[in-house]
């Protein structure tokens, strides 16, 4: 349930940055939104980022011990994206960090992906 729990994080509530649309499930997408909410190909990122928050899931499940949400900002910061133009931003995703115990501080280019 936490693997689907995290991997659904990055395909709900978040927004293209580039023009600020929702990614949607719904298909057709209403106006002024982007079909492909479970689409890995629209906006990859979001699906790299889930990747590393789920080996971070796996990696705690394995280990018995509490994840610290590095593995968020890891993704965030992957390399191959630091001149990413298409970028996303999910709705209120630090706050649920914090809310849920994270005092993990997001460098500036990785909470600006990440801030409403």
């Amino acid at each position: 349930m936490a693997m689907h729990y995290m991997g659904d994080t990055f395909a709900h509530d978040t927004y293209r940055k580039s023009n600020n649309k929702e990614i949607v499930h719904d298909n057709p997408a209403p106006i002024g939104t982007i079909y492909g909410a479970d689409k890995i190909d629209v906006v990859p990122r979001r699906y790299d980022v889930a990747k590393y928050a789920l080996e971070g899931v796996v990696y705690c499940a394995l280990n018995n011990v509490y994840g610290n949400w590095s593995e968020i900002d890891d993704g965030l910061e992957a390399p191959e994206y630091s001149n990413d133009k298409d970028n996303f931003r999910k709705r209120k995703l630090y706050t649920y960090m914090v809310q849920n115990g994270s005092n993990i501080r997001l460098n500036r280019v990785s909470a600006a992906s990440i801030y409403d």
